[in-house]
Order: structure tokens, then C-alpha cells, then sequence
């Protein structure tokens, strides 16, 4: 099996990342940044992705461990985006296409302004991958090739995508 063409992602993490977690993001835009500075938001990333599993069969629900969220000044990455902020949610760890490493909500003033997430993939010839992702209320944006999955990677490849205006 060539794991570039035939690899699927697991439901529970692939509705988690690309499904609920930007719905409700944009539900709570405001109360985003104070959850996730409260560490409160970890507790509520849990139980979502809990309730994701309940609507599973038993076989494909997932454990949430390393599920997590932290809050980082947008503008330590790119000057323009003076006093927005992004919570960036750590998923537990991806083993397929499509599955994400992590999420950036990028929040200015009451709304999520962008969506991006890192996600794994497979080259070609069937080596590992990351693939930097953005999804909006249109859909999903292949941007290329990702940084390593490190978080740290991940928010340093941003800014020169919030610089685009989106299309």
C-alpha cells in the first residue's frame, strides 16, 4: 500500500481538528484568549474531544493525551497584527494524512480571523511530511510544506501567511 496515495485520517482526529475545534473557535472568539491564558481551555478542548469519541464506535475513538493550549501575542510574530492574539491547540500526536500536529486560531479584537493547522502527510515516496495548512468558512488551503512538528516551528512559519490577504 503507498501510504502518499492511500492514507486516510482517523475520524476522530481529523472532525476534532478541521470540524469542531474551528466551530466552536469561532462561537467563542471573545472568551478565547482568557480561557486559554486560564488554562481552562484545556479542560474544554478535553471534553469536546470526548464528546467527538462518543459518537464513535468504540474502535475508532482516540485518547485526547497531549491535547493542549497555550496563548501567544500575534504581534511577537507579525508587527501588523497589533493586539490580536493566537491560541495555539497541541493535538495528540497524528499518524495519518490529514491529521493534525497543531491548530493556530488566530484571534483579532471578537472573531478568529485565520484558521491554520500542521498537518502530517507522506512525500511521494512515502516519507514523512508536513503540509501547512488554513481552512475558512470556504473551505480547505494547501499552503506547501510545513516546518518541522514543533510548535515552536509551527508559529514561526506564520507570519508570512498572515501577511496574505486571503483570496
Amino acid at each position: 500500500m503507498a501510504l502518499f496515495a492511500d492514507d486516510r485520517p482517523r475520524a476522530h482526529h481529523y472532525l476534532f481538528a478541521h470540524r469542531e475545534l474551528p466551530a466552536i473557535a469561532r462561537r467563542v472568539a471573545s472568551r478565547l484568549p482568557e480561557l486559554a491564558r486560564s488554562g481552562r481551555l484545556d479542560t474544554a478542548l478535553a471534553m469536546t474531544w470526548d464528546r467527538i469519541g462518543d459518537r464513535l464506535s468504540p474502535a475508532d475513538r482516540l485518547p485526547s493525551a497531549g491535547l493542549a493550549a497555550s496563548l501567544h501575542p500575534a504581534e511577537a510574530l507579525h508587527p501588523a497584527a497589533t493586539g490580536g492574539q493566537i491560541v495555539l491547540v497541541a493535538m495528540p500526536p497524528p499518524a495519518h494524512a490529514a491529521e493534525a500536529y497543531f491548530a493556530a486560531i488566530v484571534v483579532a479584537g471578537d472573531q478568529v480571523s485565520r484558521y491554520f493547522v500542521l498537518e502530517h502527510g507522506w512525500t511521494t515516496r512515502d516519507e514523512p511530511r508536513t503540509v501547512l495548512c488554513e481552512w475558512d468558512e470556504r473551505g480547505h488551503f494547501n499552503l506547501g510544506d510545513g516546518p518541522p512538528p514543533k510548535a515552536s516551528a509551527f508559529l514561526a512559519a506564520l507570519p508570512g501567511h498572515m501577511a496574505q490577504a486571503k483570496e
